[in-house]
Formats: structure tokens, sequence, C-alpha cells
């Protein structure tokens, strides 16, 4: 029925002069072509072209997850828990520990779909009955409960998004780092202090773009440099102090007379870092031995179309942060993947025809299914794991799964249904607390996400970071009244309430972090951790994580018409990748 039904779906498209189509987003109204490439791509995993424009299909993804933790009760056991999700929500919530165990059966919630009725509608009280895990980990990780999405990490504390990783706080996506404090985008990297997009780097400071650097501050697109000092678009120097080529006793004079342990002196040199970033040269795009790569951060990959932090992958279209995917549209984060299409999992892998879902891992051939471990064919399911031929947590048959998927395929897509990732409302988080709504364009504004029916929560807990915001009033400190320099502030700090004027938030340090500080010689940081994780992160994704476009622009040198991931108005110089070569490598 439905083979034939989907068949007949493509017959009666009409398409333009290119075998494509021009379609109009029916949430915002904003039109989008579907290229034939697109088109080949749905007809070869059999589903219908989307009615979404992109950036509201990724809307709907980053409403699925978060980078914020909270305190919640544990619906299993009744304990103070840490979770991704806020509390006095509609769901269950178990220690992610006992989750994962056999102490509760998913299969006690079987649900009977009525192909006549609306399949959402249905499948919204499976999303609500069904304890969620409180945190997307495993019991790899040592002494680090506050972190999510996180494998193998070891004394960690406000991490997101990272895998093997120890004594690194507040950072958002790391793999195999040590001693970090404040990043983003770190790979490699050990004892590094608010870098973004590093690679096998130690001991540097403040630093954008940098490869295998050593023992330096303030450095943006330096590739092999050591002992180097607010510098751009370096390669294999040393010593060398803004752009000059200094002695190395030259070098360590003006860098001894420098104390970062002073607050304002720190602030100058931030002014000063951005300034010289206006001033330095900027590659049209991050993407290295990739063949029709349409994006950013593209590595060694093979056909990508729109796409960003996509590597050893082909065949990509729409899609952002995996490695070892082909063939797969519209899908977020994992290693290792095929013909996927509007999935959204991070720190997953092994998935192969994954459609419409959101967390799933070492998984083959399932639609519309959340939080689901070692499966196979399912459809509309929630927490499986080791589980087959089972529709809405209930187990069929082989030949009874076929047919009951096949029915209720058939209904959906008569309805409208088939063909996108779950709607809006199903998010289980409300849309203040998910990533929807702290990253991308519209970052802190919420009306078109309430006008498009996203979950909104009348009152949203505190996270973990402003938890300490209903503490004694008596024992607060305005980060403006701090002791300018690093040694001048005691152990005391640690009991006080930190004021974040600027941001209107309140926050502690903790001791790991006063004593990086002091053995680093470093001025405390006075924004809120949250503030400081998104400023690091914009500085490497200005456009935020789901906005992906390229631009028509010149380069700056030799003038020919390039296409680029920085606007034409970018204050800074875009060079063409052989212009670019050519002045800095």
């Amino acid at each position: 029925m439905f083979d034939e039904a989907i068949k007949k779906y493509f017959s009666d498209l009409i398409l333009d002069e290119n075998g494509g189509q021009w379609r109009t987003c029916r949430l915002s109204g904003q039109k989008f072509y579907v290229r034939p490439e697109d088109i080949a791509f749905y007809k070869k995993i059999g589903v219908p072209l989307p009615t979404l424009c992109l950036d509201e299909r990724l809307r709907v993804k980053f409403a699925f997850s978060s980078a914020q933790l909270f305190y919640n009760i544990s619906a299993k056991t009744g304990n103070k828990i840490v979770s991704m999700y806020p509390p006095n929500n509609k769901y269950k919530i178990y220690e992610h520990k006992i989750w994962f165990s056999d102490k509760w059966n998913p299969m006690e919630y079987q649900l009977e779909y009525n192909p006549k009725n609306s399949f959402f509608e249905q499948l919204a009280k499976l999303f609500i009955q069904v304890p969620r895990f409180a945190l997307f980990t495993d019991e790899s990780n040592e002494n680090s409960d506050f972190t999510n999405n996180s494998v193998r990490l070891k004394n960690c504390y406000l991490v997101f998004n990272s895998l093997d990783g120890e004594d690194c706080y507040f950072t958002r996506t790391l793999l195999n780092c040590k001693n970090c404090f404040g990043g983003t985008l770190l790979f490699g990297c050990d004892t590094c202090y608010e870098c973004a997009q590093a690679y096998d780097s130690y001991n540097c400071f403040f630093a954008e773009q940098i490869k295998n650097c050593r023992d330096s501050r303030f450095l943006f697109d330096c590739l092999g440099c050591s002992n180097c000092f607010m510098c751009a678009n370096l390669r294999n120097k040393k010593y060398c102090f803004e752009n000059k080529q200094l002695t190395k006793e030259e070098y360590f004079s003006r860098v001894g007379k420098i104390d970062l342990g002073s607050w304002q002196v720190l602030q100058k040199l931030h002014s000063q870092f951005e300034q010289m970033k206006q001033m330095a040269i900027y590659r049209q795009d991050h993407n290295e031995n990739s063949i029709n790569a349409d994006g950013d951060y593209i590595l060694n990959s093979k056909n990508v179309y729109r796409s960003f932090y996509i590597l050893n992958s082909e065949d990509i279209a729409y899609s952002s942060g995996f490695a070892v995917y082909k063939d797969s549209f519209d899908t977020l984060g994992g290693g290792g993947g095929e013909q996927c299409y509007e999935l959204a999992t991070v720190s997953t892998e092994g998935n192969y025809r994954i459609l419409f879902s959101s967390f799933i891992n070492h998984s083959t051939n399932l639609e519309y299914c959340d939080s689901c471990f070692n499966c196979h064919d399912c459809f509309g399911c929630v927490g499986l794991r080791y589980k087959s031929f089972c529709i809405g947590n209930k187990q069929y048959s082989e030949d009874e799964y076929r047919q009951k998927m096949n029915e209720l395929k058939t209904e959906m897509l008569k309805r409208g249904e088939y063909g996108e990732f779950f709607p809006p409302n199903l998010s289980p988080y409300p849309y203040e607390a998910s990533d929807a709504f702290i990253s991308g364009p519209e970052a802190g504004q919420t009306e078109k996400a309430r006008k498009f029916g996203y979950n909104f929560s009348t009152n949203v807990s505190l996270a973990i970071e402003d938890s300490v915001q209903n503490n004694d009033s008596t024992n607060e400190l305005s980060a403006d009244n701090l002791p300018d320099k690093i040694g001048d502030i005691g152990q005391e700090i640690l009991g006080q309430t930190i004021i974040d004027n600027k941001n209107q938030k309140k926050f502690r340090y903790i001791s790991q972090e006063l004593y990086w500080h002091k053995k680093y010689n470093l001025a405390l940081p006075r924004e809120h951790p949250a503030v400081r994780r998104e400023r690091i992160m914009n500085s490497v994704l200005p456009l935020g994580f789901w906005i992906y476009e390229n631009y028509t622009r010149n380069c700056d040198s030799c003038q020919k018409e390039i296409t680029s991931v920085y606007k034409p108005d970018f204050v800074g110089k875009v060079y063409c990748e052989e212009c670019y070569r050519n002045k800095i490598a």
C-alpha cells in the first residue's frame, strides 16, 4: 500500500525544467527550493518532499536538545538528581544509571496505534508515559555528574557534547582534551583557556582557529606556533609579539611585563584582540581535502551541501556535527551512519536508515522513534533497548510488523503527517530551555516559536548555573566590586554569590576555577558561565549553530567573485582560497 502511495506521490509532482521545485514553508511562508538531487534522495528513501524550509527544519530539531542542566526529582526513587529536563514538567525522569538498567520495562507502556487517528496525538501520549533518562551519558564517566551528552569524562563540570575529557570545566564540544576551561570545539587540547576551534594545542589562552600551537596567548588563525602573543595568520613561528618577530630574550621581556592577573589589563587585551581580528585575513571557508563542498568546516568529504562540521562523509545535505556518514540529509550529530534523514542525535554512532527520530544509537530501520538503543525495525517507539519489530512499544511478529507499519504510513501520508521530524509540541523541553532558543538568528526571541506551536512554560526553573539566585542576599558581591588582581582574591570568594550586573545573572566560582586562575595568574571572569560559553561559541560560529548559508561576495585581494560563509558586509578581509594560501600559507 505505502509503496504504491509514495510512488504515485512522486509521479504527481510538478517539477521545473531542472527537475526541482519551489515550495512555500507551511509555517513561516518562506520560499525554498528543493533541488533535483534532493528529490532523488527523497525518492530513494521513500519520503515526500519537506513542507518546512531549512530554518524551520533546524529549529524543531534544536528544540529537542539543550545545553543546560537542572535539579530535578527522580520519578523512580524520589531522589534529587541532575537532569537535562527542568522540574515540574509532564515527563517521568529516571536517573540515567537506572534508565539504562533492567529495573524497568519500556514494553509496559505499549500503545496500539489507530491508523485512522492522528499519529502524533497518539505518539504524544507515549512520550509522556515512557520514562526518560535524566542525562544522556553512561557509566564510563567518573566524577562528572554535571555533564550531558558525554562519554568517558573524568573530573569534569558543566561540559556538554563531549567525549574523552579530563579535568575540563564550562566547555562545549570537546574530544580528547585535558585541563581545559571555558572553551568550545576543542580537539586534542591540553591546558587551554577560553579557546575556540582549537586542535592539538597546549597551554594556549584566548585563541581561535589554531592548530598545533603551544605556550601562546591571544592567537587567531595560527598554525604550528609557539610562544606567540597577540598574533594572527602566522605559520610555524616562535617568539612573535603582535605579529613582529622578536628574539627569545626580547619576547619574554615583553610578555613578562604583562599582568594577565589584572582584570583591567585583560579587558584592554581583549579589545586589542578584537581589533586585531578585524584586520586579519579570513579564508572564504574552512573546508579541507573536500570535493564539491558547500558549507564550512567540511573535512575529507565529498558532495556536501549546506552543511558544516562534516568529517569523512559523502553525499550529505542540510546537516552538521558528524563524522563518517553517507547518503544522509537533515541530520545533527553522531558518528558512522548511512541513509539517515531528519535525525537529531549527539554522541551516538552506528545508525542505518533512521528517519524522523532523536537520541538513537546503534540501530537500523527506525522511524519516529526516540531514545532507542541497539534496535532494528521499530516504528513510533520510545525508550527501547535491544528490541525489534515493535510499534508503539508493542511487540509484533515480523509479518505483523510490516503489515501494521505499512497501514500506518499509508494513512499518515494521506493526512500529510508522514515525512518530517516530530512536531514542535512533542519537544520534551520548554522552548526557553532548548538550544533553539539559545542559538540561531532569533536567540532569545519567542514570537515565531509561539506562533508555530512550540512548548512554553509559565515558569522555567533555574538552571544549575543559576541556582544560586535565591541565596541569602547578604552574601552577594557585585562582579564590578571584585578586586582587580587575582592575587588579592582569597578562598572566601567561594562562599559568595557573584552578581553579573551586565547580564542580570548570579553565579558562584568553584574551587577548581579559583585554583586554576591563581596557578596561571589569570584574572577571574566577571560574566555568568552560560554567557561566557555562548560568547566563545559565537566567536567562531557568529551565525549560530543552525544557519546554513553561503554568500556571494568578492575576494578582498583579487576581487574575483567567490562564495563564502562571510557576508559581503563582514568586517574583515576575506580572501579566496588561492589568495589566502599565497598570503598566509
